[in-house]
């Protein structure tokens, strides 16, 4: 999926979304991280420039997704511009 631009990405894939939604509808991540001892469960996946970060813990849904070539949001949980 890292030939995908973070807009065809975003088409693809929307906020709240669980882990395997996500997967299913861009595929398995380049890379993954936020993983600790405590939790082993990674919550950040890397596709290419984006890094959608999933959380709470308890829930596991998708709650921000991150630009890291422009360093800014694209959405994220609690912005005012996102519904």
């Amino acid at each position: 999926m890292a030939d995908c631009t973070p807009e065809e990405i975003l088409t693809k894939i929307s906020l709240g979304m669980l882990r395997d939604q996500v997967v299913a509808a861009i595929g398995e991540p380049d890379a993954m991280g936020g993983a600790s001892r405590k939790y082993r469960t990674p919550s950040i996946y890397r596709y290419g420039d984006i890094e959608l970060w999933f959380g709470p813990r308890n829930l596991d849904t998708l709650r921000e997704i991150w630009n890291e070539r422009s360093e800014e949001i694209m959405k994220g949980v609690g912005r005012p511009d996102q519904t």
